[in-house]
């Protein structure tokens, strides 16, 4: 989210926009796995599919949280807007 510091210059921080938005998540084949004996960098592309009117800009942090638990943050690309839902494009990278 864009903010002004004390001195008038604007900055970005992270801050939470909305929470519990109903959506879909759409996950595709993983796109490029790095595993190595320490390491497991995880790197794929999805689309969640959301209502019209959800305020999602390019860059913007997306955590998903299924009913079963499963926990993963996405950074979102370019939404296109539909008359019906929104898709974003996003990618998941982590490592774990």
């Amino acid at each position: 989210m864009e903010y002004e510091k004390p001195n008038g210059a604007t900055d970005h921080r992270e801050d939470t926009k909305a929470t519990a938005v109903p959506c879909r998540l759409s996950v595709s084949v993983s796109r490029n796995t790095n595993q190595t004996d320490s390491t497991n960098d995880i790197v794929y592309d999805s689309l969640i599919l959301c209502r019209p009117e959800v305020d999602v800009q390019a860059g913007d942090i997306i955590t998903v949280v299924l009913e079963n638990g499963w926990v993963r943050e996405f950074t979102a690309g370019e939404p296109f807007p539909y008359p019906s839902h929104l898709e974003i494009p996003v990618t998941r990278k982590d490592v774990s």
